[in-house]
């Protein structure tokens, strides 16, 4: 069965105040709507391994593609930069 877009939650089940990584976010969206990751990277204009490299956190998600995300998924922008802003939190913490 489908997940509507409403059901892909912004925060990780087990710490509720800790918002979840983009990439998370991400693949919770392409399993929601059965689509690929190849589909995804096309609509977004980018290759695939860009995709991939953002999803797995080895790279940052520039905001022109949180912005088609957020588009795309219908998940708000803020909430995209909110997980963004977190993680780069997290990123100079762990420097």
């Amino acid at each position: 069965m489908n997940k509507t877009n409403s059901d892909i939650k912004y925060t990780s089940a087990s710490k509720k105040s800790q918002t979840m990584h983009p990439g998370k976010i991400i693949e919770a969206y392409i399993e929601s709507v059965e689509m690929t990751t190849e589909t995804l990277s096309k609509t977004l204009g980018i290759p695939t391994e860009n995709l991939k490299s953002i999803m797995t956190g080895d790279a940052d998600c520039p905001f022109d593609i949180i912005s088609k995300l957020a588009k795309i998924t219908k998940i708000p922008l803020d909430k995209w930069l909110e997980c963004k802003k977190q993680e780069d939190s997290k990123d100079k913490q762990s420097k």
